[in-house]
């Protein structure tokens, strides 16, 4: 059954040199029938070897390949040039699904992470898992840096990180680091049991979601519904930026979309209790 009637909705893995760890994120994805969930599935390979193809090939998923790596903007266009689906959900090879969430768990919040979009509430979804993120964790640690625990949510899981600084001393970094302490607001959702009171102007809240200004959450690679627009209009303006960066390594999605303008433009990040966790690369 399609996650969303009149739209469709692609899966998009991206993967360099590590069957093992793609291997082991496919099975759990297996576990869930997460592929069926979705109108199209592919894994993005660059510089693929016999092993990649036939981990992909097990799980049967559709392969796209190059034979070189170029990078991560080359990762997009390979996608966007061979998936066609209005909606794309973007991840890296390890990002397996959180071990206590159903089949319908899944299917629930991909069902409403598409239709958030397709209501025109949000720019992208952000399907990281809020609580349970997998590695270390450090948005406690950042945003509690710059800014008083107002009520600590009750799903948080790392509060041991929590920053003990006085006031003042918080105080201060905000005056000293304007920028880092702005860019920490949007960390508020995973530590604030309500964020949009704290932050009323930056974070707002639709349903299950949290609605987060880029201005105060910069990009990070973690698993996002797109709408395909989106990235093609991406695609466009981080080949530019590139071009203006000296010493910029191919894989600095990060810093390539963390621009002047994500700040500027005010995209709207969505965030819900989310899917996946991370682990670290085989």
């Amino acid at each position: 059954m399609k996650l969303i009637q009149g739209k469709t909705v692609g899966l998009a893995i991206l993967s360099y040199k590590s069957p093992q760890t793609l291997s082991k994120t496919l099975e759990n994805y297996a576990r869930v029938h997460l592929k069926e969930m979705f109108d199209d599935a592919c894994v993005v390979f660059q510089s693929v070897g016999p092993k990649d193809l036939a981990v992909a090939d097990k799980w049967e998923y559709r392969t796209v390949a190059s034979g070189h790596y170029l990078g991560v903007i080359e990762d997009l266009r390979l996608t966007l040039e061979n998936m066609r689906t209005d909606y794309i959900l973007l991840m890296e090879n390890d990002c397996p699904i959180e071990s206590n969430l159903s089949e319908r768990d899944v299917r629930a919040e991909l069902e409403k992470a598409v239709r958030l979009l397709a209501d025109g509430e949000a720019d992208m979804v952000r399907l990281r898992h809020a609580w349970r993120p997998g590695g270390s964790s450090n948005a406690a640690a950042k945003y509690s840096r710059y800014y008083d625990v107002n009520q600590l949510s009750a799903s948080w899981q790392n509060a041991e990180k929590l920053s003990n600084s006085p006031q003042w001393v918080k105080k201060m970094r905000r005056l000293l680091f304007p920028k880092e302490a702005r860019h920490s607001i949007g960390r508020a959702v995973y530590v604030e049991e309500n964020p949009h009171l704290c932050f009323p102007d930056d974070i707002r809240k639709v349903g299950s979601f949290y609605i987060v200004d880029s201005a105060v959450f910069p990009w990070t690679n973690q698993p996002s519904l797109i709408p395909r627009r989106f990235l093609e209009q991406s695609l466009v303006r981080l080949s530019r930026v590139q071009q203006g960066l000296v010493n910029m390594s191919p894989d600095d999605l990060e810093r390539l979309f963390n621009s002047r303008r994500w700040d500027s433009e005010h995209f709207r990040i969505a965030i819900s209790k989310g899917i996946f966790t991370h682990t670290l690369k085989a």
